[in-house]
């Protein structure tokens, strides 16, 4: 449990639903003014009107840096600088080898998950450096490591042993 937010400024992505939104819930108890970015702006619509004021909320795609400068950078500039930040907001392939995924699928989670995250923390840090403080908190699932380890033990099996 989170004791005191008061006078804090947390940006959280992928907020609309899972651990984003209990993270949400979590920072409003403890008193933090939120920033809340997702794709799906309805459920955000939901929060801020069970929130209050003390919340602002974008509906933007994290990994489009012309999005990100047109929709958050104003939210940004009019708000108190972002204390802390949580790169929450992933995409996810599915469950497959990495044989089978397509490029596609492939490009839409690296620019979810590390760009966008990239993003967010290249709009951040200059308001934490001028603040001489900030936490920058990443959010990853096990099912990334999980397909890298699937990879991996298909390969072992395919490629001869060393003799």
């Amino acid at each position: 449990m989170l004791n005191n937010l008061k006078g804090k400024t947390a940006l959280i992505s992928g907020a609309a639903q899972g651990i984003g939104r209990a993270i949400a819930r979590s920072y409003h108890t403890a008193g933090a003014h939120l920033i809340l970015v997702d794709q799906s702006l309805d459920p955000l619509k939901t929060l801020k009107e069970e929130f209050g004021e003390k919340t602002s909320i974008v509906g933007v795609d994290i990994s489009d840096a012309e999005q990100l400068e047109t929709k958050l950078s104003p939210i940004l500039k009019k708000n108190k600088a972002v204390d802390i930040l949580v790169n929450n907001a992933a995409a996810r392939t599915r469950r497959a080898p990495i044989t089978e995924l397509s490029l596609e699928e492939w490009q839409t989670a690296i620019s979810v998950n590390l760009t966008g995250a990239f993003l967010l923390s290249k709009m951040v840090i200059p308001q934490m450096q001028a603040l001489g403080s900030g936490v920058i908190i990443n959010i990853a699932s096990e099912h990334g490591y999980l397909q890298a380890l699937q990879f991996c033990l298909r390969l072992q099996l395919v490629l001869p042993r060393p003799s």
